[in-house]
């Protein structure tokens, strides 16, 4: 598996069904490779409120999500993030 990380990768995903392992493989690759894991509804959740503007009504915009997460790659570029449970 060494061999397909890349040294220029900033992130990884791991998606899947419900309870099939993805925080399971998730904690191996970070203890392995040392990435950041983000439990993504989690996280998402505790950030929800400062993301939300008046305008947004009740759902959080995709876009201003996808914004936070680049920016938060952004700011520590040595950092691999490893994210945990995005939804499809």
């Amino acid at each position: 598996m060494k061999d397909e990380l890349s040294p220029k990768v900033e992130y990884w995903i791991v998606n899947g069904a419900v309870c099939s392992g993805k925080s399971t493989v998730a904690k191996f690759i970070s203890s392995e490779y040392g990435y950041k894991v983000i439990d993504f509804p989690t996280y998402l959740e505790g950030v929800k409120e400062k993301l939300m503007g008046p305008d947004d009504g009740e759902e959080l915009p995709v876009k201003k999500i996808l914004a936070h997460f680049a920016s938060l790659i952004r700011e520590d570029p040595k950092t691999v993030y490893l994210f945990d449970g995005i939804p499809y």
